[in-house]
């Protein structure tokens, strides 16, 4: 600002261009909260999030290296990759093989019709793996990049859960908006990578026609080289006894694109995970049978599904036979006449030669520094997006940040020797929680079980998987390098902000209904926030003496019909028993703008006591001045619907034990039960509320003049 005091570290910013470009080169950028000495910091706006500013840091005193870079793919790992790059000074290559960026968001009708199963070597590739019903299995705001949010566009799909399209637009729309394409050769495929003498990397590439022969060959040296490639196209096949002689069809899901060539077949589907489940349900309405068997299912809980009359899920397959039966572990069998194999994908690197440095065994890749960097290689050569069940696109982006820092100099690597220590006992550490290699990469496998540390956001998993390298590059505890409108900017802060996020917008407006929510639970409290949001009026009704729903505990027990039989018994509404603890790390148990931290002094634990839960339900209650719209002890027995279409509500008085507060916000010794927050959880009557120090809890038998 014109007359404002400027720091003696930082100088001013040349004049900012019409075109949004400034009069420097930004040649030396990047992200951070830590500003050197000699440094400029510029703030542009982003074009797809114009309320937010990024904050560019452009050092003015800093001898880095810009190298030549060969990134090998165009998808989304790819183009972030490139954009880091280019941010860091580095001249980039992105080798795409496909005519379009995207990679695997690239729908194409093309299957690998030679080869079904994927086995023979010498076949002519299909890259993408999309089927035309697909939709993301993770929400929109948890997909985009840390500066680019992948936000709804006009006369776009809307949908939380979009289609393939959207996430492949939204990837295009990246490139165009950091003018990636001009870096990209498309139709060119990397067919050989190798080291050569002066410690640079050969890359031989081939040209594709538009018909797909091959068109010419070309070679280049780099510096370095990032490998953004994939790993859903290599398909893997289950290993059943009889498979090589059984004789029906056999398919694997890398090669499925739509339901109409399973009409009226039986179609035994093998894998219960994501691929299995979408496609089982996708066939379901045009096949004769659909039998989905998974490893996740025990023989007791083979069955028929009711959501569709031909859908029956098995436990694992134990022998196929020549007559085409298929017999499972639980002991039924069926006549098939097709097996497909939703049982995931390979690593695949058939163009990467290191001479031993990086192998693949048993689907681990290895070894690899934080999943990344190969110690005898780095940092020439690195890998983008090889751990699996994680938020890819953020991932991608913050090792592409990684990597760029380290090729530049900016960011130091340990030494080989610490990095293979590293490696090696991380590897002990999956042995010794009994898992085989092939889960090596899967971090939902050992993020649990292994002795990780507490993070209370979930972006600090991402970070955790690159090491304490990487924690520079975003600052710590702050929202800086998220803008509002992403998914994970909710997350990213601490204890702090809950006060900032207090309190429900109430619109109004001609929109507005009477709605009744029943249960103050962890649903009814989020149903009744959202609803005031939304401008509605809200009752909830709450037959207990606080919220929390079933995780309020009681040491009631539905005595004396323990097995809960007689219709006409006094209920206990809550199951919690007195050890219970969460099965789910709190991570992810919060809602989406209302983490569920860890509080002083209390359970701090990953899976914690349902005291806890309770505690926090009370917390968000209290935050968003819920509890005014709650009827507590008040049991709805009837609800029907009057014929003037709306819905009338009888509700009853419980009579059970009732702790309430008594509130003195400023008219002294007067009752205020509906400003008062209500908290059993905190011990015996009588002690003063340890959040609101206005308030004294007691505990009374409803008086009938009450």
């Amino acid at each position: 600002k014109d007359g404002a005091q400027q720091s003696p570290s930082r100088r001013r910013i040349p004049a900012l261009q019409p075109n949004g470009k400034l009069d420097i080169p930004l040649h030396r950028i990047w992200r951070g909260e830590g500003v050197h000495e000699d440094s400029v910091v510029a703030f542009l706006p982003n074009k797809r999030a114009a309320h937010c500013l990024i904050p560019l840091e452009i050092p003015t005193n800093q001898s880095l290296t810009g190298m030549e870079v060969a990134v090998i793919g165009a998808g989304a790992a790819g183009l972030v990759a490139a954009r880091e790059m280019k941010r860091e000074g580095h001249s980039v290559i992105v080798y795409e093989r496909g005519h379009a960026l995207g990679g695997n968001w690239v729908y194409t009708p093309e299957v690998e019709s030679d080869d079904l199963l994927g086995l023979n070597p010498k076949r002519k590739v299909v890259h993408s793996s999309l089927y035309k019903s697909l939709r993301t299995n993770l929400p929109r705001e948890a997909m985009g990049f840390l500066d680019y949010p992948f936000t709804a566009r006009a006369g776009g799909d809307s949908r939380r859960f979009p289609g393939y399209r959207e996430v492949a637009t939204y990837l295009a729309d990246f490139a165009r908006e950091f003018d990636l394409e001009k870096w990209i050769r498309f139709r060119t495929n990397v067919v050989h990578v190798v080291r050569v003498g002066d410690g640079r990397w050969l890359v031989r590439a081939r040209r594709v026609s538009d018909d797909g022969e091959p068109a010419a060959d070309e070679s280049q040296l780099f510096d370095a080289v990032v490998v953004c490639s994939g790993h859903f196209t290599e398909p893997r096949i289950a290993d059943v006894p009889g498979l090589d002689r059984w004789p029906g069809k056999q398919i694997h899901s890398h090669n499925y694109r739509e339901p109409e060539p399973f009409r009226d077949r039986v179609v035994v589907l093998i894998g219960g995970s994501a691929s299995g489940l979408d496609i089982s349900r996708d066939i379901a309405p045009v096949a004769k049978e659909v039998h989905l068997s998974s490893r996740f299912i025990s023989d007791e809980e083979s069955k028929r599904l009711p959501v569709f009359d031909n859908f029956w899920v098995h436990s694992p397959i134990k022998s196929t036979y020549e007559d085409g039966t298929v017999l499972f572990n639980d002991g039924s069998s069926v006549a098939a006449d097709v097996i497909m194999h939703c049982t995931g994908y390979k690593f695949h690197y058939p163009f990467l030669d290191t001479n031993g440095a990086v192998t693949i065994e048993d689907n681990r890749v290895g070894p690899l520094y934080k999943h990344v960097f190969p110690p005898s290689l780095a940092p020439s050569l690195s890998f983008i997006g090889i751990p699996l069940r994680v938020l890819p696109f953020p991932l991608f982006e913050l090792q592409s940040k990684w990597v760029a820092g380290v090729l530049s100099g900016r960011i130091s690597l340990p030494s080989v020797q610490e990095m293979v220590e590293d490696v090696k006992a991380f590897y002990l550490q999956i042995e010794a929680a009994g898992y085989p290699k092939r889960y090596t990469h899967d971090v939902s496998k050992y993020l649990v079980s292994l002795n990780f540390p507490v993070m209370e956001k979930p972006l600090d998993y991402v970070l955790y998987l690159l090491g304490a390298e990487l924690r520079s590059l975003l600052p710590p505890a702050s929202t800086a390098a998220l803008p509002p409108g992403h998914g994970l900017a909710h997350h990213a802060s601490g204890d702090g902000d809950r006060s900032a996020r207090a309190g429900c917008q109430e619109t109004g407006g001609e929109r507005g209904k009477d709605v009744a929510v029943i249960g103050a639970g962890a649903a009814g409290l989020a149903a009744g926030r959202e609803l005031r949001r939304e401008g509605h009026g809200v009752v909830v009704f709450e037959r207990g003496n606080t919220v929390g729903g079933t995780w309020v505990y009681t040491p009631e027990v539905e005595s004396p019909d323990l097995l809960g039989l007689d219709p006409s018994r006094t209920l206990v509404h809550s199951s919690v028993y007195e050890s219970l603890r969460t099965n789910i790390p709190r991570e992810v148990m919060g809602f989406l703008d209302y983490p569920f931290s860890a509080r002083p002094s209390c359970d701090s634990g990953r899976f914690p006591s349902h005291q806890e839960v309770a505690a926090n339900l009370a917390d968000f209650a209290g935050d968003f001045d819920l509890v005014r719209w709650i009827r507590f002890e008040t049991e709805v027995v009837n609800v029907v619907q009057h014929p003037d279409g709306r819905w009338l509500v009888r509700s009853r008085w419980a009579l059970i034990n009732i702790k309430y507060a008594l509130c003195r916000p400023g008219d002294r010794g007067s009752l205020r039960r509906r400003r008062c927050v209500q908290w059993p959880l905190y011990g015996a009557s009588n002690r003063r509320h340890p959040r609101y120090n206005n308030c004294i809890s007691f505990s009374f038998k409803p008086a009938s003049r009450l």
